[in-house]
C-alpha cells in the first residue's frame, strides 16, 4: 500500500478526479470515462501511437469522499490493481 497526502480543498481535488476535462489537463484523455460504478474506461499513454492500453473499471464513488478504481494493461498485465483517493 502507498499513501500520499495531497495539500488542497477537498472539493478541488474531487473535480481534478472527476471532471473529465480536468483529467484531460494532468492526467490523461479519458473519452470514455462516466463517473458510475461498474462503468469501464479506457486511455493510452499520450501521443497518436496508441501505446499502452490502460483499463479501469469504477469500482466506489461516495461524492466527495471515495473514488474507486482498478488499473491494468490488458496486454502487460496478469492482474490489476486498486486505487483508491479518499
Amino acid at each position: 500500500m502507498y499513501e500520499i497526502v495531497i495539500k488542497a480543498p477537498a472539493a478541488e481535488i474531487w473535480r481534478a478526479l472527476t471532471d473529465r476535462g480536468l483529467l484531460k489537463t494532468w492526467c490523461f484523455d479519458i473519452a470514455d470515462f462516466e463517473l458510475q460504478e461498474a462503468k469501464t474506461f479506457n486511455f493510452y499513454e499520450p501521443g497518436d501511437a496508441k501505446q499502452y492500453h490502460h483499463q479501469c473499471t469504477i469500482k466506489a464513488v461516495e461524492s466527495h469522499k471515495v473514488f474507486s478504481h482498478t488499473w491494468t494493461h490488458p496486454s502487460h498485465s496478469k492482474g490489476e490493481s486498486l486505487l483508491t483517493w479518499l
